[in-house]
């Protein structure tokens, strides 16, 4: 991995170009090889997958012309950022790819119109705390999370994590977050809420020293927006 630095024609770059990655950490940006993923084909991915395809086909094929243009109107009226922080507007096929995407997350069925708006409630920050527990064959550590503000009535959950890091690692991209519990507008648990089921049938049995990032969002079931995530990490004793 090579770092780069910028001058006054090129000031950032992302993404991929032929064979090297653009990205940036908290260190700079850098520039790295492509490498082609591992393709795990958990049950997870193929629901994921199988649920892109059926909101493609149903963009082309199901969606009435009024119910197409619905989304492309909102498309046009919604500014997004990208990783260079340019803003952007997505099209209606991608807005509603987007939105259909996120209800699915939350087990909601996708809308067949764009909903009135992409508000979602803010959730203000993600406090982590460590606990005992007896959920592994043997009791060890365990984690609860609990967002600043509790999501909003309708509003579903997320919570996502890395795999444990070594010591003194400060930052992880979101490349390395998996999704480790997601419940419905009707299944929000109180807080806080221990998660250690949930991480260690995903990565296995916590241990002492084990530095772990988790970060959670909330999205609405009746226009599918995603609030802003707020990650957090907690070296466990």
């Amino acid at each position: 991995m090579a770092k780069i630095l910028f001058g006054p024609l090129i000031s950032d770059a992302r993404k991929k170009i032929a064979g090297v990655v653009f990205s940036k950490a908290h260190a700079g940006s850098y520039v790295r090889r492509k490498a082609s993923p591992v393709q795990p084909r958990t049950t997870y991915q193929r629901s994921v997958r199988a649920n892109f395809t059926a909101n493609a086909k149903a963009w082309s094929g199901t969606l009435t012309p009024a119910e197409r243009l619905s989304f492309t109107d909102l498309a046009a009226a919604t500014t997004k950022k990208d990783r260079l922080g340019q803003s952007y507007t997505m099209t209606g096929a991608q807005l509603y790819q987007l939105i259909s995407r996120n209800l699915h997350t939350i087990g909601i069925t996708a809308l067949p119109t764009a909903p009135a708006n992409l508000s979602v409630s803010d959730l203000g920050g993600l406090i982590l705390a460590e606990v005992t527990t007896e959920s592994s064959p043997l009791s060890g550590p365990g984690i609860t999370v609990k967002p600043v503000n509790a999501p909003a009535e309708g509003e579903g959950l997320v919570i996502t994590a890395t795999a444990p890091v070594r010591a003194g690692v400060s930052f992880v991209g979101k490349s390395k977050y998996r999704i480790i519990a997601t419940y419905g507008p009707s299944s929000v648990p109180s807080f806080p809420l221990d998660i250690t089921a949930a991480y260690e049938t995903k990565f296995g049995q916590l241990k002492a020293n084990d530095t772990v990032f988790l970060q959670i969002n909330n999205i609405g079931s009746t226009n599918g927006a995603a609030g802003k995530p707020y990650p957090a990490s907690i070296t466990l004793s």
